[in-house]
Formats: C-alpha cells, structure tokens, sequence
C-alpha cells in the first residue's frame, strides 16, 4: 500500500468521525430544548445501548472482512468472506436480539 493511498483513505475515515461528532454536538441545544431531564437521560441510555450492540452483533466482522478482503481476493475466494461475514453477522444479530429479550425501557413522566 502506498502512502499516499494510505493518506487519502486516513483523511477520508477523519473527516467521517469529525463530522458525525461535529453533528452530534450540534444537537445538543436541541436535545436540551426540546427534551426534559428524562427523555434526554433515556435518549442518552438507548445511544449507549445502540453502540454496544452494534459491536456484539458485527462480532469483529468489519474489521475481518477489511484485513482478509485483498487476501481473499487474490484467491478468487472474495464470495467466500463476504458470505461468511453476512452469516455471521445475521447470526450475531440473532443472538442479541435472543438476550435481549428480557423487557423493555419504561418512561416514566412527571
């Protein structure tokens, strides 16, 4: 890989976090307008929520199907990963989805 390749798509992955963080941080005087201390705190939970299960349902496959995909491409195999990371993934999201099936949130307003 060369460095200059390696520069673009490093700029290209900043400004994609830059801009999720600049537009997350924009909405909070909406948030905090529109929104009473519980729904914010409620919001607040279901995003961590949302993050944490985003990462136990991809079981590490994003990062798989990036380090094998040049590899398995090579091999004319390519079909091969893909396949096996969408199974697993599906797989993943049914297993959290399982576990997760313990109750919803309640809301409780005032």
């Amino acid at each position: 890989m060369s460095l200059r390749l390696l520069g673009k798509n490093s700029a290209i992955y900043a400004i994609g976090n830059v801009g999720a963080r600049a537009a997350a941080f924009l909405l909070i005087p909406v948030y905090t307008h529109s929104l009473s201390i519980a729904e914010f705190g409620l919001l607040a939970t279901c995003q961590a929520t949302i993050q944490i299960m985003a990462i136990l349902t991809s079981c590490g496959m994003r990062t798989t199907l990036l380090r094998f995909a040049k590899e398995y491409d090579r091999q004319d195999r390519l079909g091969t990963l893909v396949g096996t990371s969408v199974l697993l993934n599906v797989l993943g999201g049914v297993a959290v989805s399982a576990g997760g099936r313990t109750g919803g949130v309640e809301v409780v307003r005032s």
